[in-house]
């Protein structure tokens, strides 16, 4: 048996269900003495009861954990396979997880029962028996979907959601509740991700428009097109693969096709500063500490952004008005030095060179002169998908600090060694 959820509170303790079974599956367990963890599989004793009609165990003797992580996938009903009166078919429903969808609220009485109805005819809802919070709810409103507990009380059987989680809206990309989508609510979805608090908002969930669970570039570009385009099924010219340009300390993007938004994160120093294109429906970036997240959406130029320093490009996502692009990153982040290793070292040290894309490299040793005392790679190399090994034997070299270079095309990494004899 596996537990839907757990409840601290005083109404009882939780419910069991037994996976793979789409009837006749759950039960209320009531007993303090047992806490378990959502997830958990246990195997228990106890004394079966009936409470007004709700089955329940009872003066649990035994219990046992089996497994833990587990998880329940709601078993989707309508709210007229359950109903409201005592019937066989809810029965059968009683202490199991289920989810019924886009269901509008019908009436909420004075004790706090909301009536909801996906057509097929009505059901109550009731938070007795979970803490969780509830989002508000009002009469007449519409939910795209709601996952509970079916439970029996008063001769009723009703749906118990256990938190917020358990309410789900529409994904229509209207973020601002105001009935439509416009360019207010890409710019809300674009703010909400640079701040990773979309989730948050009141109507977040209506941003997941690609349905992945999450909030990202995809999402927005599809909702720009639905806004401007007027067509929610993408663009004919849309762009298949892109490549990222880093030059005279500018970052544009050159693709085959039309660019609805680019996504980045970039790991960098404190003397990093950067300055976004003005020629895009939306760009903008919020800096924390040391990591920049930046959006740029339906750039009308091939420029993103103009900077001073260095930069790492973490992550990166190019999508068209619907799907995401292949990208080929700058040279500078297509090639890296791995840390030499052993360091210090005596008189042998060893560090990998990884070539995604073919290029003329060198890489060398210099001291503390600047002098060049070894050189590791010189020349063009193609590109491999592994690793090429670079060894520096310092047999002849004295003991100190040295450095070692690799720079491709104008680009360069540097990290420090040193030799111990």
């Amino acid at each position: 048996h596996v537990v839907p959820e757990s409840n601290d509170g005083s109404a009882g303790n939780f419910f069991l269900q037994e996976l793979g079974q789409e009837t006749c599956a759950g039960i209320y367990i009531r007993d303090f003495d047992i806490v378990p963890d959502v997830g958990d599989e246990l195997t228990l004793s106890g004394t079966v009861n009936e409470y007004y009609s709700f089955t329940q165990i009872i003066d649990v003797t035994s219990s046992s954990v089996s497994s833990t992580g587990n998880s329940i996938t709601p078993l989707a009903i309508t709210t007229g396979d359950l109903g409201i009166d005592c019937s066989e078919e809810g029965e059968f429903l009683e202490g199991m997880l289920v989810k019924v969808s886009n269901v509008t609220v019908e009436d909420i009485d004075e004790f706090g029962n909301i009536q909801i109805n996906d057509g097929s005819g009505p059901t109550l809802m009731d938070d007795y028996y979970f803490d969780g919070s509830w989002p508000n709810i009002s009469d007449g409103e519409t939910i795209f979907s709601i996952v509970g507990v079916v439970g029996y009380s008063y001769s009723e059987f009703k749906i118990y959601p256990r938190n917020e989680d358990d309410f789900s809206c529409d994904n229509d990309g209207d973020l601002n509740g105001d009935g439509g989508y416009n360019v207010l609510d890409i710019v809300t979805l674009a703010n909400c991700i640079l701040a990773g608090n979309c989730a948050d908002l009141e109507y977040g969930c209506a941003g997941d428009l690609n349905g992945d669970g999450g909030y990202n570039v995809l999402d927005i570009v599809t909702l720009a097109n639905c806004v401007l385009a007027g067509d929610c099924g993408g663009r004919v010219d849309d762009a298949s693969e892109a490549a990222l340009i880093k030059k005279d300390n500018l970052v544009s993007i050159e693709a085959n096709g039309f660019i609805g938004g680019v996504q980045m994160t970039l790991s960098h120093g404190s003397d990093f500063t950067i300055k976004m294109t003005d020629r895009a429906l939306f760009a903008d970036y919020l800096t924390t500490g040391n990591e920049t997240r930046l959006l740029v959406i339906s750039p009308e130029t091939e420029e993103l952004f103009s900077f001073t320093g260095e930069f790492e490009i973490t992550e990166i996502i190019v999508a068209n008005s619907q799907y995401e692009v292949s990208v080929d990153l700058p040279l500078a982040a297509s090639f890296r030095l791995s840390d030499a290793y052993p360091n210090p070292f005596n008189p042998v040290t060893t560090m990998t060179l990884t070539m995604p894309v073919s290029g003329k490299m060198t890489v060398e040793v210099y001291n503390l002169l600047g002098q060049v005392v070894a050189t590791l790679a010189s020349g063009y190399m193609e590109a491999s998908t592994t690793p090429y090994t670079l060894t520096w034997d310092a047999s002849n070299a004295s003991s100190g600090v040295y450095f070692v270079q690799a720079g491709l095309e104008g680009f360069s990494t540097t990290q420090k060694l040193m030799l111990v004899k």
